[in-house]
């Protein structure tokens, strides 16, 4: 995880409030694509390395959905190398068009003067799978990063929803965790999906059981944040904060206490479905 996506997370997790209070005018997924089209609507990472300029790169993340061959995107900027010319925790909206052979173009409104264009080939893999795609490319024109171009490289996200295990590691204190996480299909208008759940501890001095905060809980491309509130094995209030990406099948995060007799506790680890 580059310095950069943990200050995006800094970021992300003052702002959540209003990522996640934004829901309303937000798009739900529809499956509704042009017949024979592969599934292009859901929850997407777009990776881009540079062709021109040497360890240059930057990361989105966000929704896209796909209808009757007209595409449309809202994709966070959750990385990058030169964050002058792709400000982190940007929402930057996409707009495209996705042709029944898989072949389609995303092309951006105007980022600090630039303007970023997504291309690629998508196949099917499933009537309710997420397609795969090859030969992703992206392109900028105007703004600082004028004339870049390179390779892209597109992946569709399952929903978190599902029971992961694994055991958090904090200095040299482990405790076993069960984590339930259930993503919502709508996205906000920030391009991002609201979750609901909880995390149940075995072996832990603090915790029990803590209920997750929809308000304050979402996935975002690869990015995961999300906050749980309630009372830890004194009955005092206490939060968790977490942050950190997944997988299709496991999720890597970081996490603080906020109040309660473990207030200040930091530890991280890794859940796997």
């Amino acid at each position: 995880m580059s310095a950069h996506f943990r200050q995006t997370l800094a970021i992300l997790l003052l702002s959540t409030a209003v990522l996640i209070t934004g829901c309303a005018g937000g798009n739900a997924i529809s499956n509704s694509v042009l017949s024979g089209s592969p599934n292009m609507t859901g929850n997407w990472s777009v990776s881009a390395s540079s062709s021109v300029t040497a360890n240059s790169s930057f990361l989105l993340g966000g929704s896209i959905a796909a209808n009757q061959g007209t595409m449309t995107a809202t994709l966070q900027v959750l990385d990058a190398s030169n964050v002058s010319c792709f400000p982190l925790s940007s929402v930057v909206p996409f707009t495209g068009t996705l042709q029944s052979n898989g072949t389609f173009a995303l092309t951006s409104a105007s980022m600090n003067g630039q303007v970023v264009t997504i291309s690629g080939s998508a196949s099917s893999t499933g009537s309710t799978t997420l397609a795969t795609v090859q030969n992703a490319t992206y392109s900028v024109t105007g703004g600082c990063a004028d004339k870049d171009h390179g390779n892209a490289l597109a992946q569709g996200l399952v929903f978190l929803d599902g029971t992961y295990s694994g055991a958090t590691q904090a200095g040299s204190n482990a405790s076993a965790v069960t984590a339930n996480f259930h993503a919502t299909s709508t996205a906000n208008t920030s391009g991002a999906f609201s979750m609901n759940g909880s995390l149940s501890f075995q072996g832990s001095s603090c915790f029990t059981t803590i209920a997750m905060s929809p308000t304050a809980s979402y996935i975002v491309g690869e990015l995961v944040v999300a906050q749980f509130s309630g009372k830890d094995n004194t009955g005092e209030a206490s939060t968790i904060n977490l942050f950190g990406s997944y997988t299709d099948s496991a999720i890597h995060f970081q996490y603080t206490v906020q109040g309660g007799s473990c207030n200040g506790e930091q530890g991280s680890a890794i859940l796997n479905l």
